[in-house]
């Protein structure tokens, strides 16, 4: 992906084993290039997220300001099963604000993550049908 601005949203299903391989990921995308990286999250994980993308870089590495790990809820509810409703009934909003080139903020921590260009690339978990749909419904097929 290097030479042009792209930007690529990661959403795993809110469960650490779904969770960790995306943020592997993350740390290896914006490596590679000018990318700009959005990890969706339930607010179970947030903060594990975290630790495990700072993990891929070393302190104060400059890539690590290129990704936004941004919770979509906000609960202290550590059941996935309980998480998924809320998990699932946002995505639409959230997303529609990406897609429109919006600031977003995080549900959890309240921190607002400046606008960027809409995303190009979605990576949605296997389990994350109805998003998928939110996706395609709000952008078709040019995600």
């Amino acid at each position: 992906m290097p030479g042009y601005p792209v930007h690529v949203l990661l959403l795993p299903l809110p469960s650490w084993g779904h969770v960790r391989p995306l943020c592997v990921l993350t740390g290896h995308l914006v490596a590679e290039g000018n990318s700009t990286i959005t990890l969706l999250m339930a607010p179970n994980l947030l903060e594990k997220a975290r630790a495990e993308v700072a993990r891929q870089f070393p302190e104060r590495h400059p890539a690590v300001q290129k990704i936004r790990i941004v919770s979509m809820c906000n609960s202290t509810e550590t059941d996935i099963f309980k998480l998924i409703k809320p998990f699932t009934e946002t995505y639409p909003t959230l997303y529609k604000r990406l897609q429109q080139g919006e600031a977003i903020e995080c549900a959890t921590t309240g921190t607002t993550f400046d606008a960027v260009a809409a995303p190009s690339v979605a990576i949605l978990d296997f389990f994350c049908l109805s998003q998928l749909q939110a996706t395609r419904a709000i952008s078709g097929t040019s995600i």
